[in-house]
């Protein structure tokens, strides 16, 4: 934030009418530069190992109370080097993501104590991923998750953050939320709207964020944020939860948005959120909701807030997905074919792909071999995916190739075919370079994954000279 950044007037006048004598404390806060925020992602590396490598690094870190996986940090190599350009973040070790907006997906997942088997999360508003993937790492591979958003533009990052990290449970779409919900009358166990809002909390990263503030803005937006609320709550099974969330301060897009789902719907009932973590009960408000002003926590604004559906409010003709779409491309893989494919991993990787397929499925189409995720069947006859689950391998008459995502997702678990590089090579392998094979002795020729500590980077082949990178286009680094 730069010093000499002034808040708007108008924004100043509404706040002191609301706030008070405490206003002064929290403009102050908003225009504070806004602590450094990652999340170790648990699908690549444990919490302990991260902390190890943090120590290494010399970074100074301080546990964020509400998310057991999240730090506040301070590097002092921040300006040589930026966080999305460190090893650690292409390897989908740690996710940049502000404290606050860890909550969320946080206390959704705290509803499921017992696991996510036979379960079905729905991410409504999902990209970038930094939600959905928080999600991922609680559910490990287990039940679905459904990571939709709106913008087309924004799908092409979300989808790379969702491989990345490693998730293999998901499905991928690109729906209006209200249409997408209209489809799957009471399916969801659990359902995360991060609803799109004014941003008002968000002025600490970006002074921009109030620079065309009125407060008729809000007001604008509430309307989209009760009409994707309704749409969520239908789609709600009878004992699940929705967790409402935005980024800005406004009542109007928070506590009214609420306040219209409970005057709407009889079965809403708020669940309170002031155990959520130890001091919760400093943004408590007087509902439940966790109002979170950026002096309470030296945070970024934010509010959360939980709902959960206690019966049934739908007609018995309107509780299975509307709406089927034509002729699908992929079809089961036969039972007879699966021990072909065990054979495989066994013999080339050794790997045991049997502990890949508890609780998902494998698909074909043409020559290519999918894994879904469990349940998957329930949703895509109904839908345009961009993308179920992930390519395992492709099939050719002579031999099987192994495709990148999967070595990416489950390739830390190979016992065979695997290169660890160094910290420089690891980095000139995310450029698009081949590998130079010297130091590894004599090798086969074959498809080898490349690895950094046991994380999986990218597939290649030595043919004899050198491993060819196999990198996809999409996933060079440069610089």
């Amino acid at each position: 934030m730069k010093e000499e950044y002034i808040l708007p007037l108008a924004f100043c006048e509404h706040y002191k009418k609301i706030l008070g004598e405490k206003s002064e404390l929290f403009f102050e806060a908003c225009k504070k530069p806004l602590r450094k925020c990652i999340r170790v992602n648990t699908l690549k590396i444990s919490v302990e190992k991260w902390k190890h490598e943090m120590d290494k690094q010399q970074w100074k870190y301080e546990e964020i109370e509400w998310c057991p996986e999240g730090f506040f940090i301070d590097r002092p190599q921040e300006d040589r080097i930026p966080l999305g350009k460190t090893l650690p973040h292409a390897l989908g070790c740690m996710y940049s993501q502000e404290a606050s907006s860890m909550l969320p997906a946080e206390i959704l997942c705290t509803s499921f104590p017992e696991g996510y088997q036979q379960k079905k999360i729905l991410d409504l508003a999902a990209a970038p991923g930094s939600k959905s993937t928080q999600i991922a790492s609680k559910m490990r591979g287990d039940g679905l998750l459904l990571a939709n958003e709106l913008s087309g533009s924004r799908i092409k990052g979300l989808f790379s953050n969702l491989e990345r990290c490693g998730v293999v449970n998901s499905i991928l779409t690109h729906y209006d939320g209200s249409m997408l919900c209209a489809k799957f009358p009471e399916i969801f166990d659990g359902i995360l709207l991060d609803a799109p809002c004014t941003g008002e909390g968000t002025v600490r990263k970006d002074y921009d964020a109030l620079k065309n503030w009125k407060p008729e803005n809000a007001v604008q937006m509430a309307s989209l944020q009760k009409r994707l609320i309704a749409m969520a709550f239908e789609s709600l099974k009878p004992g699940g939860v929705l967790v409402y969330s935005t980024c800005t301060l406004s009542e109007e897009e928070n506590e009214g948005v609420i306040q219209f789902l409970l005057q709407s719907y009889t079965n809403a009932t708020i669940v309170p959120l002031d155990t959520a973590f130890l001091n919760a009960k400093k943004s408590i408000t007087r509902e439940g909701f966790l109002r979170i002003f950026p002096e309470i926590y030296d945070t970024e604004g934010f509010f959360v807030a939980k709902i959960q559906k206690s019966f049934s409010a739908s007609s018995p003709n309107n509780v299975f997905p509307q709406g089927r779409n034509g002729k699908f491309p992929f079809v089961p893989v036969l039972k007879r074919e699966i021990p072909f494919l065990k054979e495989y991993f066994q013999n080339v990787w050794g790997y045991d792909f049997s502990e890949a397929l508890l609780q998902k499925t494998l698909w074909k189409r043409e020559k290519e071999i999918w894994l879904f995720p469990e349940g998957a069947e329930d949703i895509f006859p109904y839908l345009r995916c961009d993308r179920i689950g992930i390519p395992v391998c492709t099939l050719h008459d002579k031999e099987i190739r192994l495709r990148h995502e999967y070595a990416i997702a489950f390739g830390s678990q190979f016992l065979k075919g695997f290169l660890e590089v160094t910290e420089k090579e690891a980095y000139e392998i995310y450029e698009g370079k081949d590998l130079q094979t010297a130091s590894f002795g004599n090798l086969e020729k074959r498809e080898y994954v490349s690895r950094y500590e046991g994380i999986p980077i990218a597939l290649g082949k030595y043919n004899g000279e050198k491993w060819k990178n196999s990198i996809p286009r999409g996933n060079v680094r440069r610089g």
